[in-house]
């Protein structure tokens, strides 16, 4: 699996119908302001399984950083829980290997997961 950095109309693209509205492109470029920048991610295996989007701040990868809800989102209905664990991982590889601080994204507790 690999991480794919995506400009925002790629993202809407491949990830046309998010499940909830906080995962849209629209939604978070609306809410740029909050941020230092917006990072727009895919995570492929010959095709783009799940996205994230992440607001950049201080070096710092932040999901959600303007709303309630935030964390992946995916190009159908059902994924299996393997590969968002795999995504995971690779993940934290890509936030050490660009040089960023932190991450935060949900978790299945009530505080973010933080890496």
């Amino acid at each position: 699996m690999e991480i794919v950095k995506l400009k925002p109309k790629e993202f809407a693209n491949i990830f046309s119908n998010p499940f909830i509205e906080f995962g849209s492109v629209n939604f978070n470029v609306l809410n740029k302001s909050k941020v230092d920048d917006i990072l727009f991610l895919g995570f492929r295996e010959k095709k783009f399984r799940l996205g994230i989007i992440f607001g950049v701040e201080n070096l710092m990868l932040k999901s959600p950083f303007s709303a309630p809800f935030g964390g992946f989102v995916f190009t159908k209905n059902a994924i299996k829980i393997e590969t968002i664990h795999e995504s995971i991982l690779v993940l934290e590889s890509f936030v050490k290997s660009e040089g960023y601080l932190k991450m935060m994204i949900p978790s299945d507790k009530s505080a973010p997961l933080s890496i």
